[in-house]
């Protein structure tokens, strides 16, 4: 009995300790968890980015595309695992990341949301890089 009790408090510090940002959502693309880890990476506190949609991190930009193939994700249960992406920082910079997308299930084989692992590639963007006039207008 002790080891079941003490399976989710191992599973909270090794999610708490991992140098990757992981992000849990819901089958609606709703932030359910997010790490310490998550927090440097993106600048969002846990407590600011629970509750809140994928949009959260999603450049405006490519959101359609990127939230059309999350919800895809969700109902055959297939992603692409790893891949390149832009995400959002809360101050508005976009970084460059490494990403790893697992699909999470309810025990039946229905998918209920997904997990990713996402790291820097120690690349920043500015502002300008989806908005090239911007300094014109």
């Amino acid at each position: 009995m002790a080891a079941v009790e003490t399976r989710p408090r191992l599973t909270q510090a090794i999610v708490s300790a991992t140098a990757d940002a992981l992000i849990a959502v819901d089958a609606n693309g709703t932030i359910t968890a997010w790490n310490p880890a998550a927090e440097r990476l993106l600048g969002n506190t846990s407590a600011q980015a629970i509750g809140q949609t994928l949009a959260l991190i999603i450049p405006a930009p490519s959101r359609p595309l990127h939230i059309s193939g999350f919800h895809r994700a969700v109902e055959t249960s297939e992603t692409d695992t790893r891949g390149a992406a832009v995400a959002t920082h809360a101050n508005g910079t976009e970084i460059e990341i490494e990403l790893t997308i697992g699909i999470t299930s309810d025990g039946t084989q229905s998918a209920i949301g997904a997990v990713a692992a996402l790291r820097p590639t120690g690349r920043r963007r500015g502002l300008e890089s989806y908005a090239p006039n911007a300094a014109d207008r």
